[in-house]
């Protein structure tokens, strides 16, 4: 049984929809212990009966400035009222956060924003996450056709970036952090 068949086999009840929290919402709440239920768009599991989907879309259309530059996933935060049920952050984990897990205790890692994995090593992921996609390129010369590579300047930006954090971690010796742990495991319908 795959890991993802919890999240596909629980049911939604009409009407509202599981979604996880976004980066900003988990970034408050680690930093500033501010609790929201901001969620990030990027896996959602929904009921069809009453999904929002078709009211965030109108917002979006005659009042794109009520979505703060966030598009689709601002429009159905602003529309969701009591629809939204939060699940684990196991099934959307932001990328910038996986120097404070461990990543077995993920199912679903959402490399949001710049850098991507594509691209290359940058903390806090590893080679592992990276070699699959130059392997994947290697054998299957479509994919290499496919490939948009970042500029020079963008990556050794990112690659200071990455040095910088990847120092500043080790210097702190950081552990999982329980804050982070409670975002994947609580009173959470999954």
């Amino acid at each position: 049984m795959s890991a993802a068949w919890a999240l596909e086999s629980t049911f939604v009840p009409e009407g509202r929809f599981f979604a996880a929290h976004d980066y900003t919402a988990m970034h408050d709440l680690l930093y500033n212990g501010k609790d929201s239920h901001y969620f990030n768009a990027g896996v959602l599991k929904f009921h069809r009966d009453g999904w929002i989907g078709p009211e965030a879309l109108e917002l979006f259309m005659k009042n794109p400035e009520a979505c703060e530059g966030k598009h689709d996933q601002g429009a159905l935060n602003y529309v969701c009222g009591s629809s939204l049920i939060l699940v684990s952050n196991r099934w959307n984990f932001p990328k910038q956060f996986l120097h404070l897990v461990d990543m077995s205790s993920l199912s679903i890692v959402h490399y949001m924003a710049h850098p991507k994995p594509w691209h290359g090593t940058f903390f806090p992921w590893s080679d592992v996450e990276s070699q699959v996609y130059v392997d994947l390129r290697r054998a299957h010369p479509a994919y290499e056709a496919l490939y948009r590579a970042i500029t020079f300047d963008r990556k050794c930006m990112y690659k200071y970036r990455s040095m910088r954090e990847r120092i500043k971690y080790t210097l702190q010796k950081n552990r999982p952090d329980q804050k982070v742990h409670s975002l994947l495991v609580g009173d959470y319908a999954v």
